[in-house]
């Protein structure tokens, strides 16, 4: 064999190794692509969740501002029952208390 061969297998299988390194790099490059996508898919579901968080904390508002004003209500209506009690108690005596 002389140096010549030697050489041109020695260069053939430089290429060769430079071929399948670039199919390896095109093979990472492909999978980071399917990475970025996936965590582009990952970040709109946490998006997703977050906006559903957020329509659940405007319901819990709601409900906590709507029983507020049932509360409010039935302080109110309290309030007119003890009043009106405060009002037969403090009728005159010759006035029956029924009337």
């Amino acid at each position: 064999m002389t140096a010549k061969n030697v050489a041109t297998k020695i260069g053939t299988k430089n290429v060769a190794t430079q071929i399948a390194a670039k199919n390896v790099a095109t093979k990472i490059g492909t999978k980071n692509v399917a990475t970025q996508i996936a965590a582009k898919n990952v970040a709109t579901k946490i998006g997703t969740k977050n906006v559903a968080t957020k329509i659940a904390a405007k319901n819990v508002a709601t409900q906590i501002a709507a029983k507020n004003v049932a509360t409010q209500i039935a302080a109110r209506n309290v309030a007119k029952k003890v009043g009106t009690k405060n009002v037969v108690k403090f009728l005159p005596k010759g006035i029956a208390k029924n009337q």
